[in-house]
């Protein structure tokens, strides 16, 4: 079995069982990188700005304390060693600490957000799953299933006889629970449901996620 991305517990009720969460899937799509056909070399993407794209938000002040010799126009060449001006590049380098993630508004305003104000704002992870209810596994549409998990219990905590229980239970009664809890940073409601020798987990989409047909 593959590792474990969270570690917690299935509660609902007085119940209480440890248990692990394992990746049911594994996608096989392959992945090729990009090479310069002219020089073989591996292709590189940068950080760049445009000269002839207009800020979208007002700029913070900055000095610029280059030397007067940096800032003086000077000729560049490409791979091939051919001379290419450098009086007006058409891309501007851009270093790390100055990229800031904006989210534009449908009005076209656009709203910047630091990385500490992501993480103040972030939910807490999860240690538990809460079993809200338990509902006919009929009843969920299967357009709302986004990812598939096993949950297997924790070994040596005595975890394995009420998870038999249960899994028993939901298998007799053909029904599945619906919770919630975070995993990483993203809140989620989850479908569990019997397998024949487990319970798996489904992440699902909102409902305001799921496009209507017409």
């Amino acid at each position: 079995m593959s590792q474990a991305v969270w570690t917690g517990s299935i509660s609902f009720g007085l119940v209480n069982i440890p248990v692990k969460l394992y990746p049911a899937t594994e996608p096989k799509d392959v992945r090729f990188h990009l090479y310069d056909r002219r020089t073989g070399k591996r292709v590189h993407y940068e950080r760049v700005t445009k000269e002839i794209d207009a800020p979208t938000f007002e700029p913070e002040p900055f000095s610029d304390d280059l030397p007067e010799d940096d800032r003086a126009e000077r000729p560049t060449s490409d791979n091939f060693g051919r001379v290419v001006s450098a009086a007006t590049p058409a891309a501007q380098s851009v270093e790390r600490e100055d990229v800031v993630r904006g989210f534009e508004l449908p009005g076209g305003d656009l709203v910047t957000v630091t990385e500490d104000e992501l993480v103040s704002i972030a939910p807490e992870r999860s240690r538990t799953i809460e079993i809200e209810e338990f509902v006919d596994i009929a009843d969920i549409d299967p357009v709302f299933y986004e990812k598939s998990y096993h949950l297997g219990p924790v070994r040596g905590m005595g975890a394995e006889k009420p998870y038999a229980l249960l899994l028993r239970a939901m298998q007799g009664a053909g029904m599945v629970g619906i919770g919630r809890f975070v995993l990483r940073t993203k809140p989620h409601v989850v479908a569990i449901r019997p397998l024949k020798d487990a319970l798996a987990l489904e992440t699902l989409f909102f409902a305001d996620e799921v496009r209507s047909p017409a």
